[in-house]
């Protein structure tokens, strides 16, 4: 199934004069359906959703977890078409995203991960904040 949508796409990302990616969920939809490849979304049961974040923390996280679906997805399309510009330029495009959206979140939740900026002075912040879902 994916490898037809390919051939038909001439192993391109189709675009439209608007540089909008026919093909390809935005992110928040991504999220939602778990890839932002149309064509290889197969419904299960029901139609999802985009989630809805309840508070400013929750919001910061699943822009983290769009963009990082987004990079995954295009780094996983580019491993195999690695000479399609447009991809590229959208991979960069949410790999910036995503780096945005994980400063904002550490710089006010704290780190996400061990090679976080945010762990870089005295006291040790790692074990001192409360865990994202952590019931406050």
């Amino acid at each position: 199934m994916h490898n037809q949508t390919f051939r038909k796409n001439e192993n391109k990302i189709v675009t439209s004069n608007s540089q909008e990616h026919n093909d390809l969920y935005n992110v928040d939809m991504g999220i939602a359906k778990g890839t932002l490849f149309k064509d290889i979304y197969v419904p299960y049961k029901y139609d999802p959703t985009p989630p809805i974040p309840e508070n400013q923390e929750d919001a910061l996280m699943l822009d983290i977890q769009k963009y990082s679906l987004a990079v995954t997805d295009l780094a996983l399309y580019l491993d195999i078409f690695s000479d399609d510009q447009e991809a590229l330029n959208l991979y960069n495009k949410y790999l910036g995203e995503l780096k945005k959206a994980t400063e904002k979140f550490e710089k006010e939740y704290g780190a996400l991960t061990l090679s976080s900026s945010e762990l870089k002075n005295v006291p040790w912040q790692w074990d001192n904040k409360n865990w994202f879902g952590e019931v406050k």
